[in-house]
């Protein structure tokens, strides 16, 4: 139990990447990308938040996700 506390109270802090954000306009969607700005072969998701809200309402959420090294995109459709 003591490391399943330990782990958490490490990712409640901003990981170690330094994060970039762009727009998913490329992709021919409405919406941003979080991105950590170094690596390769990262991982990814697709962030699905609630329709009416646009998805700049969690950029802590995907800049947190980023910072740990996940690629996050949340499309505002």
């Amino acid at each position: 139990m003591a490391s399943t506390k330990k782990l958490f109270a490490a990712l409640k802090r901003r990981g170690p990447h330094r994060v970039l954000r762009g727009d998913l306009a490329f992709a021919g969607l409405p919406g941003i990308v979080y991105t950590p700005a170094t690596g390769k072969n990262l991982p990814g998701v697709a962030f699905a938040h609630d329709w009416i809200t646009s998805a700049h309402r969690y950029h802590g959420t995907l800049d947190h996700l980023a910072s740990w090294g996940i690629v996050a995109a949340a499309p505002n459709t």
